[in-house]
């Protein structure tokens, strides 16, 4: 399990109030890695966009296609949510999908409903979902590559090990962070200081519109504005 930056709920709360690509451009500053790195691409898509922004510590699960002699599936995903107790609240799902040669929904509104009462605020995986409507009515927010009616026949392959979802590296307890515009990790050694910096970062590009925005505006007087 990497490095969980357990926030108060009062630090967490301060996140989920700001979008996504501001919480991005926040951590630029802090230089913690690289500019290319910690995000996830657009193979995937938030389903739910007026449920707004969620941030949550990431549990992962690997499904794939069921073969004979694997575990029933109920038996697997009951072990993996008493492993997932063991992380601080809210919680993501992360679900890689290894069975693409055979496509079915991962999730639906049983699973999603167990979801929601342990605390898990939304799902993200590279694989299908299915019962739009009803996991909409939970308020569990909804990432994945698509929509699918059956759920086919899978199973788990693993769980509580580190995944790769659309680009993104991501392991048990990372921060994330997502909404209509994609998902982001946040390192944990810098999360507390984040919503603070973010704040740095909207009063940097109010600045930036309201020039934008003035009846006088010319390209000189930006210029002089966007550098100093």
């Amino acid at each position: 399990m990497s490095s969980v930056a357990e926030l108060t709920p009062e630090q967490l709360a301060a996140l989920r109030a700001i979008d996504s690509p501001t919480i991005a451009n926040a951590i630029e500053e802090f230089d913690a890695r690289d500019r290319r790195a910690g995000y996830m691409d657009g193979s995937i898509r938030c389903l739910y966009p007026e449920l707004g922004e969620i941030v949550g510590y990431a549990y992962t699960v690997t499904f794939k296609d069921r073969e004979a002699g694997d575990p029933p599936m109920r038996q697997a995903w009951i072990e993996a949510l008493e492993q997932a107790a063991g992380l601080p609240a809210p919680r993501i799902l992360v679900a890689h999908d290894a069975s693409p040669d055979v496509p079915a929904a991962i999730f639906g509104e049983i699973m999603c409903t167990m979801l929601a009462r342990l605390d898990f605020v939304g799902v993200i995986t590279d694989g299908a979902v299915r019962d739009i409507n009803e996991v909409r009515a939970l308020g569990l927010q909804y990432f994945a590559s698509g929509v699918i009616v059956s759920h086919g026949q899978i199973t788990i392959e693993s769980f509580a090990a580190p995944v790769t979802v659309a680009g993104l590296a991501v392991s048990p307890g990372d921060l994330l962070h997502a909404d209509r515009n994609g998902v982001v990790q946040i390192p944990a050694e810098i999360a507390a200081q984040v919503a603070d910096k973010a704040a740095e970062v909207r009063r940097d590009e109010g600045k930036l519109l309201e020039a934008l925005a003035d009846p006088a505006f010319t390209l000189e007087k930006f210029k002089q504005v966007m550098l100093g």
